[in-house]
């Protein structure tokens, strides 16, 4: 029966589906799982993925419960068609996707014990929108907010997202989180009725933590999801990952050579996160408006003072319950090359140098649980 398992099924777009499933009486055993459109099986895998947030969080001991589908093909085929999440071999129904991408029915929404904080309605709050800047703790800080909120308001990765749901987003969750730089947020979201947040991060170990997360997410045999979902940020890693970014020669090349795709993910991409438009290439103009727009959020926090930022927005919001206090997302692979190396720091200087400038601006008034900036 579907009450033996917990399941969220957490991202859905015609050729992916993730989620997590374990059996509630026995965790440590893996459950298969088995995807319908209609009655035809269209895959199956098992539940063995590590999630990290959900062994930090408590719900699962070792937190090797995730799963996914990579659809390709099959999800052309089932456009417009329900899909159906099974126990292998079993009738036992543990999710559905509506027609139209909704998720219908599902035995558990993470995290399980998240509780409201207050009584009061969504109508009479401001909207929490959260700037996710990759690479900058986002992930943890996602994860924190769904023990801290409650669990039905809070929506991430609204980049998969059409954008004209937007404005229904605002309605229906207090909290809203996504990659989009924050002319996006500006657009699309009523700024009066919000609290705009961020983190930036270090921009030579940011440049690094990027590059190498790129790399391992295209070259993950058992991770297909970019592969199909986003098919520019899969091919730019499997070119990187055939470049010795170690090797200053190399290194240089890439940086003179650099354009189109990779200009976007690697030219002072936090500047860019705090733009109106997508340049080309970002300059000391962008930079002045960058500095401009983080007047309109409420609080900046940095990743290397992430505990600061945690609590200060909490008390902004008066929310007490306790944290998660690990940090999720880091990267255990060995280091692509030493960014606090001197010649290899001048080599990478024309991709930072406008992110250095901002993110010392952004540290000279950086919050400490004391001292919180006002909202403009």
């Amino acid at each position: 029966m579907r009450f033996f398992y917990k399941t969220s099924i957490d991202i859905v777009n015609p050729h992916y589906l993730s989620g997590w499933c374990f059996a509630r009486f026995n965790k440590d055993r893996r459950v298969e799982l088995e995807l319908f459109c209609g009655n035809q099986k269209i895959g199956e895998t098992i539940a063995d993925m590590f999630r990290e947030d959900l062994r930090e969080l408590g719900m699962h001991p070792d937190g090797r419960c995730g799963f996914e589908f990579a659809l390709g093909q099959e999800g052309d085929r089932c456009k417009g068609k329900p899909l159906v999440l099974r126990p292998k071999g079993s009738a036992v129904v543990l999710g559905v996707v509506g027609p139209d991408g909704t998720i219908i029915r599902q035995s558990c929404r993470f995290p399980a014990f998240a509780l409201r904080t207050g009584s009061t309605s969504k109508a009479e709050e401001e909207t929490i929108l959260f700037m996710h800047v990759p690479k900058t703790a986002g992930t943890s800080f996602n994860t924190l907010v769904r023990t801290l909120l409650p669990k039905d308001g809070i929506i991430a990765h609204i980049e998969l997202k059409d954008n004209r749901e937007y404005a229904r987003l605002q309605r229906d969750y207090r909290y809203i989180s996504g990659h989009l730089r924050v002319g996006l947020f500006k657009a699309h979201f009523d700024l009066q009725r919000s609290q705009l947040y961020a983190i930036v991060r270090e921009p030579y170990s940011h440049l690094h933590s990027h590059l190498k997360w790129l790399i391992k997410t295209s070259t993950a045999s058992d991770d297909n999801y970019f592969k199909y979902s986003n098919p520019v940020i899969y091919e730019l890693g499997k070119e990187l990952s055939r470049f010795d970014l170690g090797n200053t020669g190399v290194l240089s090349r890439f940086v003179e050579n650099i354009e189109g795709a990779g200009a976007a993910f690697f030219d002072n991409m936090q500047v860019r996160y705090f733009l109106d438009h997508e340049p080309a290439r970002v300059t000391g103009d962008d930079l002045t408006i960058a500095v401009g727009n983080t007047g309109l959020f409420k609080l900046i926090g940095l990743t290397e003072k992430y505990d600061d930022f945690v609590q200060s927005f909490k008390r902004i919001n008066h929310l007490n319950r306790p944290i998660l206090q690990e940090k999720l997302n880091r990267s255990t692979s060995p280091p692509l090359f030493d960014f606090n190396d001197e010649n290899l720091r001048k080599i990478l200087y024309p991709l930072v140098r406008y992110d250095l400038d901002l993110y010392d601006r952004i540290e000279k008034n950086s919050v400490t649980p004391s001292a919180v900036r006002k909202k403009p």
